[in-house]
């Protein structure tokens, strides 16, 4: 079932929050109530992998019943070396809504008490604008302080990877997520203390995604940067993606576990480098070829 691709909107929630449908669809189609159904998580993510600069910046927000949840990393690939900061708040000190199509539209505020990590993520229709600011972030240089204020802009033409999955026969647990490969700076910039970075497309990767899940089991999600066939492998919930020329080429169930992949006889070992505590960075394997590539153990 969770190999049907769905074509057109579509609800995805009853009214006691059972999942109707599961699937994929290559366009954020996907709704759910007005209401966000009891008991749920929602979360949302920006990875930014700069060659040129040799640095990965992640951020991401948690947002559940009682407590948000922010965290910015930044690993220097040259040292490989990783520093994070992490704050958490009553959730409704957090301010924010979600749109009743909740994983493409939303609006979230964070500011923990301390004022050690503020963070506004925001994604209304092709646009997602994100300002973080971690004064009290030292970096692996000594640097200390890391800003970001930027917005990053998506050809809606182009595929997305959205999934909905259960793993119950009664469907109370599920998992919904959306990806953006490949999202495109528009305007911004990232500062690291006194240093002014511009992040240009040819060199810097930018992926966007987001979830909203009950219940649900933490799972592994990669993606895997084949330039050797110009293609981008995305695993979520036991489903790989093959991307390609901004479309969903094939889609294929598959197993990710103790770091490698298998799909169809196909099999891609996974050797990490360094990570930051939610993303390994490092090296996908298959036979002779090796391709960067990042794998998420663990969610905000």
């Amino acid at each position: 079932m969770r190999l049907k691709e769905i074509t057109g909107v579509t609800p995805l929630l009853s009214k006691d929050g059972t999942l109707l449908i599961e699937g994929w669809a290559k366009h954020p189609y996907f709704t759910l109530p007005s209401r966000r159904p009891s008991h749920t998580i929602w979360k949302g993510s920006c990875l930014i992998f700069s060659r040129q600069n040799g640095y990965i910046i992640t951020i991401s927000i948690c947002l559940q019943a009682i407590s948000c949840t922010a965290t910015v990393s930044f690993t220097d690939l040259k040292q490989k070396q990783s520093v994070s900061i992490k704050a958490k708040q009553h959730s409704s000190s957090a301010e924010g809504s979600l749109s009743d199509s909740a994983l493409s539209d939303y609006f979230i505020t964070f500011q923990d008490k301390a004022r050690t990590l503020t963070l506004t993520f925001i994604h209304r229709g092709k646009s997602c604008f994100i300002i973080f600011n971690a004064p009290s972030l030292v970096l692996s240089d000594g640097t200390k302080g890391l800003l970001g204020d930027f917005v990053l802009t998506h050809d809606d033409s182009l595929a997305s990877i959205n999934t909905a999955v259960t793993a119950d026969e009664d469907r109370k647990t599920f998992t919904v997520s959306g990806k953006i490969p490949f999202a495109i700076f528009s305007d911004g910039v990232i500062r690291r203390g006194q240093i002014k970075d511009s992040l240009s497309q040819v060199d810097t990767d930018v992926l966007l995604d987001w979830s909203i899940s009950r219940n649900s089991r933490n799972s592994d999600s990669l993606w895997a940067l084949l330039k050797k066939d110009d293609e981008l492998l995305s695993y979520e919930n036991g489903l790989l993606f093959h991307y390609r020329d901004g479309d969903i080429t094939g889609v294929e169930e598959a197993d990710f576990s103790t770091g490698r992949l298998s799909a169809k006889g196909r099999n891609l070992t996974f050797s990490p480098s360094v990570s930051d505590g939610q993303w390994s960075y490092g090296s996908f394997c298959e036979g002779n070829h090796t391709c960067p590539g990042f794998v998420r153990t663990l969610r905000p």
